[in-house]
């Protein structure tokens, strides 16, 4: 039986689409805030436990 996509999946799939374009958007404001366009940026993830 198939299910029609709920509006939290629409949301989901909309977040995820845009994700590396607001992550670049997001860490050039902080450069250009910070007046440093170099200005190293690490990502990274917490584990699964926390």
């Amino acid at each position: 039986m198939l299910r029609s996509p709920t509006l939290k999946t629409f949301a989901l799939i909309s977040t995820t689409a845009t994700y590396a374009a607001r992550l670049k958007a997001m860490i050039g404001d902080l450069r250009a805030d910070l007046h440093d366009p170099i200005l190293p940026v690490v990502v990274g993830q917490l584990g699964t436990y926390l």
